[in-house]
């Protein structure tokens, strides 16, 4: 129930900070999203094939030198045969394994089939994006890249409640671990920049922004839940916890949740929050009940994943300080901005024409769920 699933695209600077929260945080975080940035190859190896023959064609005579020209047909160097060979057979070979040479164009095969799919969604949407720049007037400066990385590591910071050199850490630890190495963080930074920029030229919904503000300053609840896939088996879990002392109950609860709930809470035995009483990412059924007294257990729940019970533990009152205020409003304003851009980011793949022509990386697309057309 309190997997908040939300389908959007992979490839901008909030997805990648919860995954951080999730992968790193997973007893503060539940958040789970699909996240295609989690690659473990970089983009710089899925593209190696096309940096060594972009924009260059190569003409040789009979034992003599090549030239290698740009489309336009001018001459842009020459060297000579043996000094050509050494330098092809560098580009030519990206490693050896005792001795044994890796040939650049067989590991550029694997990676397109490991990482062509997630490489290329990426590569994409930074056209994309130019493109959306050019036609709206938008320039995206290098400083706006470099508040996207000030903006991660505060959030991040905030977020798992830790200190920013330890924020630091984290991201450093997930990106190590999916493989974004510097070309593909960089590139993370300024997509994120260049998105942020389109959304606050678009404007964003003040509606949106004040129901968040609501939400975080409204009362909130820390309760446990237990989730069962029959009515019987739930109507049989809350029968036990009714049947103990009152002051044991919560101990009980926690207990049989750990061993029969199906939600992702049971580990925890079954604790949540503190959650707002007006947060919609919580099933109604469920909403409806967070505003109960502490100690009051809800009768059986019926919502999308099975038969739920639900116990108050503890209710805090709604926040009105003028700090908190304001800090509320700045949060609400980033997370408008934050869907704004996965909704943006999403839309354009989507509506792009995506046509893939190398064999590994068309099987790497269609294995993502998506044919090219």
């Amino acid at each position: 129930m309190f997997t908040r699933s939300t389908h959007s695209c992979s490839v901008s600077f909030s997805l990648f900070r919860s995954a951080v929260l999730m992968v790193l945080s997973p007893m503060k975080f539940s958040l789970q999203r699909r996240s295609a940035i989690c690659s473990v190859l970089p983009v710089a190896a899925v593209l190696s094939v096309l940096v060594l023959s972009c924009g260059k064609t190569r003409s040789k005579t009979d034992n003599g030198p090549t030239t290698f020209t740009d489309k336009t047909g001018s001459i842009t160097k020459t060297r000579s045969g043996p000094e050509e060979s050494a330098a092809l057979s560098k580009t030519a070979i990206s490693a050896t394994v005792d001795g044994i040479p890796i040939p650049t164009s067989l590991l550029t095969a694997f990676a397109l089939e490991a990482a062509g799919a997630v490489a290329l969604e990426e590569v994409a949407l930074d056209s994309l994006l130019e493109r959306e720049l050019r036609s709206a007037s938008i320039t995206v400066t290098s400083a706006q890249e470099e508040a996207e990385r000030a903006l991660l590591y505060e959030r991040v910071s905030s977020e798992a409640n830790v200190a920013t050199a330890q924020a630091g850490d984290l991201i450093e630890r997930f990106r190590a671990a999916r493989g974004l190495g510097p070309i593909r963080f960089s590139a993370l930074l300024k997509r994120t920049a260049r998105l942020r920029a389109l959304v606050v030229a678009a404007g964003i919904d003040p509606a949106e922004v004040e129901r968040f503000v609501a939400q975080s300053l409204s009362p909130r609840a820390t309760a446990r839940i237990a989730v069962l896939n029959s009515e019987s088996q739930a109507a049989s879990f809350a029968q036990q916890v009714k049947s103990s002392a009152p002051d044991q109950r919560s101990a009980v609860f926690a207990t049989l949740a750990y061993r029969q709930s199906t939600d992702t809470s049971a580990a925890r035995g079954g604790l949540f929050g503190p959650v707002a009483h007006t947060d919609i990412s919580i099933p109604p059924a469920v909403r409806s009940r967070l505003s109960d007294p502490p100690g009051t257990m809800s009768d059986i729940l019926a919502i999308a994943d099975g038969f739920a019970v639900l116990l108050i533990e503890s209710q805090s009152p709604a926040t009105t300080d003028e700090p908190s205020v304001q800090r509320a409003k700045t949060q609400a304003v980033t997370r408008v901005q934050r869907e704004a851009i996965d909704r943006l980011a999403a839309q354009l793949l989507v509506q792009a024409r995506v046509t893939i022509i190398n064999e590994q990386a068309r099987w790497a697309w269609r294995s993502r769920g998506e044919k090219p057309r």
